[in-house]
């Protein structure tokens, strides 16, 4: 009984007192364009992921009445015992009520800024960036933080 005791004060103090990393990841959409259509969607669409994973498939807008829409996610890499964070970002079209993968996912590491608490304002250190897949593309500010 005082091993099972003793296992158990171990176990309880290592899990309550060691601290994970946890991540806040902000994607601000600000405006969609597509290639071979004039018209193009100005918008404020803010994403937030607070843990590894995905979005739903969120849709941005309608283009010559196509809907497009969006899903965004977030994957930790360990190859070569390098911990490194992943964003995966991709399009769809809405046909016959259903949504369809529009192009492959493209996926590129994302650099972290490491901070002690979940930041309340985004900083504007960081430029706008675009992404472009099949003449869909997107204008969007990305940040991602690793909160210590």
């Amino acid at each position: 009984m005082r091993k099972c005791l003793f296992l158990l004060c171990i176990v309880f103090s290592s899990t309550s007192f060691c601290q994970r990393d946890s991540i806040y990841a902000r994607l601000e959409i600000t405006s969609v364009s597509w290639q071979e259509h004039r018209e193009w969607i100005d918008t404020s669409i803010i994403l937030t992921l607070e843990k590894i994973g995905r979005t739903e498939i969120i849709s941005l807008g309608k283009i010559d009445s196509i809907e497009i829409g969006f899903q965004w996610e977030l994957l930790k890499s360990r190859l070569g015992d390098i911990e490194t964070f992943v964003s995966g970002k991709a399009y769809y079209l809405k046909k016959d009520g259903k949504w369809q993968l529009h192009q492959q996912p493209t996926y590129q590491a994302a650099e972290f800024k490491i901070v002690s608490a979940k930041p309340s304002t985004m900083p504007e250190d960081y430029g706008m960036t675009s992404m472009t897949i099949q003449g869909l593309q997107l204008d969007y500010k990305q940040h991602y933080f690793i909160v210590k």
